[in-house]
């Protein structure tokens, strides 16, 4: 085995496409791609395929080209997830790579391969690299080599024009409310109990703007506080935890959701185009800037906002709510 299928080959997936939230549609071509001996020969599909996943971070770029790709490999195909920085730091090592696949992988009885780059973003720049990679593509389609490649990239201007031609290009952007709302049903389902009043739609439109990456943040953080509420009901007592459960007492309010979705929601830098407030960590949201840092954690007004000292809380956000939050903020949490 060559020093690329080594480093780089059966680090299998954990989950396929059924379990992902989110990108319905491109959930459904991938699902096409996926073996049939009887229907590929019916409606003509290609055993090749290449895919280039591009967009905003925390979109499900990464997420879904690895449930497509633990979805092939349950079909029999080879896996071989090459990270972009180890290409861009081995020149020559597509053409090695590649070599190594065709020669090895086909040869082990494998019904094909699944190659992923990814961020291929690190290439930007290695116009040879990127020509010799869309060359290999496009050689896999002309022999119809049973094949996915697959890459993720945030910018489309750092790939080269080759290279998007022989790919299919595939923007995984933000979902809309339609789709967030499908997304948060099916996150939440029957596992988390609403209050009355509250309802996907309107948690749809609560988290406009939301990346897949930031819905899944909503849902952890839920279950995190229903389950220090339920402790605070029940006070460690096995019993009346049952009780209160049944009964229907821990529930999802529309004030903590538009508590936590004010929190978790992206704040925008005055003369910037991207920061996060409270979300980013602190040397990368005031690199270069201590003082600015030193402000921010000195308290500089009442939400922490040196830019708005005056800043309100997110909509909704309900008194006995805030009590709450202060308190898990006091609380050590290292056993969840």
């Amino acid at each position: 085995m060559g020093k690329w299928l080594e480093a780089y080959q059966g680090i299998v997936p954990s989950g396929g496409l059924g379990r992902l939230y989110g990108c319905r549609y491109w959930k459904s071509l991938f699902q096409g791609c996926i073996p049939d001996g009887q229907l590929d020969a019916r409606f003509n599909v290609p055993r090749a395929h290449a895919f280039l996943l591009y967009g905003p971070a925390g979109n499900g770029k990464r997420a879904l080209a690895l449930a497509f790709a633990k979805e092939l490999f349950e079909a029999g195909y080879g896996f071989v997830h090459v990270p972009g920085m180890a290409l861009a730091e081995a020149p020559g090592g597509i053409e090695e790579l590649f070599e190594e696949i065709l020669s090895e992988t086909t040869g082990q009885g494998k019904a094909g391969f699944c190659l992923f780059f990814d961020w291929l973003g690190e290439l930007a720049g290695q116009e040879e690299a990127m020509w010799v990679l869309s060359q290999y593509i496009c050689m896999l389609k002309e022999r119809d080599i049973p094949s996915a490649v697959l890459a993720t990239v945030e910018d489309l201007q750092d790939v080269h024009p080759l290279l998007k031609k022989s790919m299919l290009p595939c923007g995984i952007g933000l979902p809309d409310e339609k789709e967030r709302g499908i997304c948060l049903e099916q996150m939440f389902g029957d596992r988390v109990l609403l209050a009355p009043g509250l309802g996907y739609k309107a948690m749809a439109k609560m988290t406009e703007g939301f990346t897949y990456g930031r819905l899944c943040d909503l849902h952890r953080v839920a279950h995190i506080l229903l389950k220090q509420k339920a402790r605070e009901f029940c006070g460690g007592d096995g019993k009346r935890l049952e009780e209160i459960l049944q009964k229907g007492y821990v529930v999802l309010t529309e004030e903590m959701f538009a508590n936590m979705a004010g929190r978790l929601r992206v704040r925008h830098m005055p003369g910037t185009e991207e920061q996060a407030w409270g979300m980013a960590e602190p040397e990368t949201a005031f690199a270069g800037n201590p003082e600015r840092m030193q402000s921010r954690f000195e308290g500089a007004g009442p939400a922490g906002n040196p830019e708005d000292p005056a800043e309100e809380e997110p909509a909704g956000f309900a008194a006995g709510d805030k009590d709450f939050i202060s308190r898990m903020m006091e609380m050590d949490l290292g056993d969840l």
